[in-house]
C-alpha cells in the first residue's frame, strides 16, 4: 500500500471496491486495471460511513485525482514534440492540476498548460526581449543546453502570445535575424581569435628556432666564458630558456637580440668587476653590424640542441672560478 494512503484506509477496502464498480458501470467510464488501486484507496477516503455508492462528481473527482501524474508526463512529451524545451514538469503538473475531465484529449491538456506558460514567460522580464533573454540563459545556466534556431524561433511565439504582441510573427522573425547576425559575430570573432592563436604560435615557435645555445654567448657578446657566467649569475645577461635535462643538467638557450642590445653595457659591466675578469681576454671581434649580423644569422641556423650547457651548479670548476672572484 502507497505511503500515502493510512492503514485507516484498509477495513473500508470492500465497500471502496463496491462503489467503483457501480461508479463505472454508472458513468461508462473506462478504468484500467492499475489504476484500480489508488482509484480505490481515493474513493475509500471519501466514502461515507456505511455507504457502499459514491456520486457521479465524486467518481469523477477521484479519478482525475489518480490520473493528473499521468497527464502532466503526457503533456512533457507534447511540449518536447513542439520544441517546447523550456516547458518544465513543474509547469505540466501545475497545468494537470486544473484539468477537471477524466479523460482528456491533448487539446484540452494543452489548453490547460497554456495560462500556465504565460504567467510564467511574463516573470521572466518586464518586456517580451528580456523574457526570451532570461529563458535562454536560464536553460543554459540549469541544463548546459542551447536553444536551436526552431526552438528559439517557437519560444519567441510563445513570449508574443504571451505578452499579447500585435504580431507575434514579426516578433519572432526580429529575434531570428538578430540571432543570425549575433552568431554570425561571433563566428568572424573566433576565426580571429583563432588566426591570432596561430600566429602566436608561429610566432613563439620563430623566437625559439632564434635562441643560441650559451657555447655561442662569448661569440654574440665579444666576452670570456668567464664573463658571460658571471654576468649570468649577476641577472644581467638573461637566460631565455631553461631547458631540463637528464641527470641534473640544463640546456641554457639566449635571445640573440636580447644579447645584441646588451653589448652597449659591457664596458660598464668590466669596470664593475674583478681585476681577474678585467684582464680576461676577450673573444675575437665580429667587425662592423653588418659582419655581426651575419653571424648571428649562421649560429641562429645551426642545430640549437646540440649543445648542453651544465648550470654553473653542475660544474665544479665554474663554481671555483666564480668563488675565487668573489
Amino acid at each position: 500500500m502507497s505511503s500515502e494512503f493510512s492503514d485507516r484506509d484498509a477495513p473500508t477496502a470492500a465497500p471502496a471496491a463496491l462503489a467503483l464498480d457501480a461508479a463505472i458501470a454508472a458513468t461508462g467510464l473506462h478504468v484500467e486495471t492499475r489504476e484500480r488501486p489508488k482509484l480505490e484507496r481515493v474513493i475509500a477516503r471519501k466514502l461515507a460511513p456505511g455507504a457502499e455508492r459514491v456520486d457521479d462528481a465524486t467518481f469523477r473527482a477521484a479519478l482525475c485525482t489518480v490520473r493528473r501524474k499521468p497527464w502532466g508526463s503526457r503533456l512533457m512529451d507534447l511540449t518536447r514534440r513542439a520544441g517546447q524545451v523550456w516547458v518544465t514538469r513543474a509547469d505540466t503538473e501545475a497545468a494537470a492540476r486544473t484539468v477537471e475531465t477524466p479523460e482528456p484529449d491533448d487539446a484540452t491538456l494543452l489548453a490547460a498548460l497554456t495560462p500556465v506558460l504565460h504567467e510564467k514567460l511574463r516573470a521572466q522580464g518586464d518586456t517580451p526581449p528580456t523574457a526570451v533573454e532570461n529563458i535562454r540563459s536560464d536553460l543554459f545556466d540549469g541544463t548546459g543546453r542551447m536553444l536551436s534556431p526552431g526552438e528559439l524561433h517557437t519560444l519567441a511565439l510563445a513570449v508574443a502570445d504571451a505578452f499579447a504582441l500585435p504580431d507575434p510573427a514579426a516578433f519572432a522573425a526580429g529575434l531570428d535575424a538578430a540571432e543570425s547576425s549575433r552568431k554570425d559575430r561571433d563566428a568572424r570573432i573566433e576565426d580571429t581569435a583563432r588566426a591570432r592563436r596561430r600566429e602566436e604560435v608561429q610566432r613563439l615557435r620563430e623566437w625559439e628556432k632564434s635562441l643560441v645555445p650559451f657555447s655561442d654567448v662569448p661569440g654574440l657578446l665579444r666576452c670570456s666564458q668567464r664573463e658571460a657566467l658571471r654576468w649570468i649569475a649577476e641577472n644581467r645577461l638573461p637566460v631565455a630558456r631553461r631547458v631540463p635535462q637528464a641527470g641534473g643538467q640544463e640546456r641554457w638557450e639566449f635571445d640573440p637580440t636580447e644579447l645584441m642590445a646588451l653589448r652597449q653595457n659591457l664596458p660598464d659591466w668590466r669596470r664593475e668587476g674583478p681585476e681577474s675578469d678585467k684582464r680576461a681576454p676577450l673573444a675575437p671581434d665580429l667587425g662592423n653590424r653588418r659582419v655581426g649580423n651575419a653571424v648571428i644569422a649562421q649560429v641562429a641556423a645551426l642545430d640549437r640542441y646540440a649543445a648542453h650547457f651544465r648550470t654553473a651548479r653542475a660544474q665544479p670548476a665554474h663554481h671555483a672560478g666564480y668563488g675565487a672572484d668573489q
